[in-house]
């Protein structure tokens, strides 16, 4: 079976907004600690940081108000407020290679885990420096959650590309 590549975008957030839907109709005791977020998480964050260094502004730099409500879960669909969870799945496009990984965000551990099913074929080094404009520094996170705050003024992604393949 082949994927038309001009609507894989349309397959992948489908994908992952029927694991959220599916999410949410599970019982209480069995709600799991992780969400996902959509293809255009990776571009929230692309947009908001460039737009601040542009800006200058290395201290109380402004969250866009689409990224915080990816955070509050408002969006994408089905999302879940990142308080209630310890992970976050999101999916990356690593440009030189045209090639799509799962990237966990571990909100406690502040680090970043990718999954690849190519782990031999793309060296750990372009996944690294691919990531590494990623690498979340919040200063200041304007959401009532101690948690949140606490999580988001520390690095997010101190050790990128710990997991691989898995």
């Amino acid at each position: 079976m082949t994927i038309d590549k001009k609507n894989m975008l349309q397959h992948l957030d489908l994908g992952l907004y029927l694991m959220r839907k599916r999410q949410q109709q599970l019982e209480e005791v069995e709600i799991a600690d992780w969400t996902t977020t959509d293809v255009f998480f990776m571009n929230h964050i692309s947009t908001c940081f460039a737009e601040n260094k542009r800006k200058k502004q290395q201290v109380g730099w402004k969250i866009r108000k689409s990224l915080l409500n990816v955070v509050n879960g408002k969006v994408p669909p089905c999302g879940m407020d990142w308080q209630n969870v310890y992970k976050v799945y999101t999916p990356f496009m690593l440009t030189k290679y045209k090639h799509w990984v799962a990237v966990m965000i571990d909100l406690v551990l502040c680090e970043i885990k990718v999954y690849d099913s190519k782990v031999s074929l793309i060296p750990d080094d372009i996944v690294k420096e691919e990531l590494a404009r990623y690498q979340l520094r919040f200063q200041i996170f304007s959401t009532p959650s101690t948690f949140m705050k606490k999580v988001f003024m520390q690095t997010i992604a101190p050790e990128i590309g710990g997991v691989r393949g898995q």
